[in-house]
């Protein structure tokens, strides 16, 4: 799944494992998911823009993910 993830965390000063604790996951599954290995359950997509302050379709193509 194609997405900006590491571009918006950088963009937002913030590292893996901050960003991790947020959303209330391990820091190795976020970095598998940053680096395109998992693909998230919605509900953890959706943590993860919340913790960005940005919309999901910000994140994720949910157009390729159809």
């Amino acid at each position: 799944m194609k997405h900006n993830l590491k571009k918006i965390r950088l963009e937002n000063d913030l590292k893996q494992i901050g960003l991790a604790n947020e959303v209330g996951i391990s820091k190795s599954y976020y970095s598998n998911i940053e680096n395109g290995t998992k693909v998230p359950s919605l509900e953890i997509a959706f943590k993860i823009a919340k913790a960005l302050g940005v919309a999901i379709e910000d994140i994720f193509d949910i157009n390729q993910a159809v």
